[in-house]
């Protein structure tokens, strides 16, 4: 038996998902044979704490700091993570790990894999599979690849549940634990929409405040969540867009909501009260729970419009066209 051979035998699981590309579990990456064996010179950590790699290898590494909670946030770390692994294919071979390698690295490769070949979630999720028969994202893992599937395999700011995912995920950083730190880094990614012909303006001065592009519309007594809104909007027969209340996106004008988990809504320009805002969640009147919610009073609001303002309907079908 060659020393190849003799050393793969006694190898921590990583398994060869194409050529220089591999899947592997935390013991693997602090194994330093493992690393030398598979000619590994990058490893890509996503685990609650980083690791410490072999200090005889020379080792490029990323860690993503990340529970296998089907709760959490992996999404935001696909362009991060797909970057990471496409460099380290072209130098050298990478190892992607996790605490088991079966969610939530399993997760990174597939969604490296789908934005590589222009290929869907399942056809990813079987060429993992196929290498590394436990790999198995978990249920919300699952969801985020096929939203990101829907997206083209980018992060699309313009997708509605991408919105929504990613109004979710705010609210859960900022509440309960007061993490008000978590604005500034979703502000950074804000794409902050121009006045056009769509606009909302405060009454009192006539500040442009946000356009229809900024509004959440949620359906009629069903709580608004991202796994399952685009869906139901096209669903038959046609479902019932609420009309009672006025929801919008957090936007960075919203000085109050840097600093309190509630309160009420200011014009930035005239401050003249115009909402209320609760990072836990409130209930529309339609029995809807919005997660966070920022809810404006259309009696205070202008709407300028070149054309008829749209009706519920026609707004949905804005965000998921």
């Amino acid at each position: 038996m060659d020393y190849f051979s003799w050393h793969k035998d006694y190898m921590v699981e990583c398994d060869e998902i194409e050529p220089q590309l591999f899947l592997g579990n935390l013991e693997a990456a602090e194994n330093e044979e493992t690393l030398k064996c598979y000619g590994i010179t990058h490893v890509l950590t996503v685990y609650k704490v980083p690791i410490t790699t072999p200090k005889t290898i020379q080792i490029e590494t990323l860690f993503i700091e990340l529970e296998d909670s089907p709760d959490c946030d992996i999404l935001s770390s696909f362009e991060r993570s797909n970057a990471f692994i496409k460099e380290a294919q072209e130098k050298g071979a990478v190892l992607v790990h996790c605490y088991g390698g079966v969610s939530r690295s399993a997760t990174l490769v597939a969604a490296y894999l789908m934005k590589k070949y222009s290929i869907g979630v399942d056809e990813a999720l079987q060429r993992v599979k196929d290498n590394r028969n436990c790999a198995c994202p978990n249920a919300g893992f699952l969801s985020q690849l096929r939203l990101y599937e829907t997206m083209k395999y980018s992060l699309d700011e313009d997708n509605i549940d991408y919105k929504i995912f990613s109004l979710y995920h705010l609210g859960r950083q900022v509440s309960p634990g007061n993490d008000f730190n978590a604005i500034q880094t979703y502000l950074t990614r804000f794409k902050e929409n121009v006045c056009d012909s769509r606009k909302f303006k405060c009454r009192q001065c006539r500040k442009c405040l946000f356009t229809q592009s900024n509004v959440i519309p949620h359906l009629k007594g069903q709580d608004l969540y991202w796994n399952n809104f685009a869906q139901l909007a096209v669903s038959e027969p046609p479902p019932i867009v609420c009309e009672n209340s006025l929801f919008i996106e957090f936007l960075p004008w919203m000085m109050e909501a840097h600093q309190s988990l509630s309160g009420k809504i200011y014009c930035p320009e005239c401050k003249s009260k115009i909402g209320s805002f609760c990072w836990k969640g409130q209930l529309c009147q339609c029995g809807a729970t919005i997660s966070p919610s920022f809810q404006v009073i259309d009696s205070k609001l202008d709407k300028d419009f070149q054309s008829s303002p749209p009706s519920g309907n026609e707004c949905l079908l804005h965000h998921v066209t």
